[in-house]
């Protein structure tokens, strides 16, 4: 299997995946995991990079807001 690499001099995205995207992903996730978590273990590491993706897609709403009205209305 080829590795596949991007020229960073050219438009920046593949087939209309930004490269900035993952490398804003993937320090949301060393942030967590030097700051809030630690090193995770081996066994909840899944469960961690889940709740991370769930921050990270919902990073743009109030999520404790979210939280406020879910629990309020039930």
């Amino acid at each position: 299997m080829k590795d596949e690499t991007m020229n960073r001099s050219e438009k920046g995205k593949a087939d209309g995946i930004h490269t900035h995207t993952m490398e804003g992903f993937w320090a949301f996730v060393k942030r967590a995991w030097y700051g809030t978590h630690h090193p995770y273990s081996p066994r909840y590491t899944p469960l961690y990079l889940a709740e991370t993706c769930y921050q990270y897609n919902s990073r743009k709403e109030n999520i404790f807001a979210k939280f406020l009205a879910e629990t309020v209305t039930g």
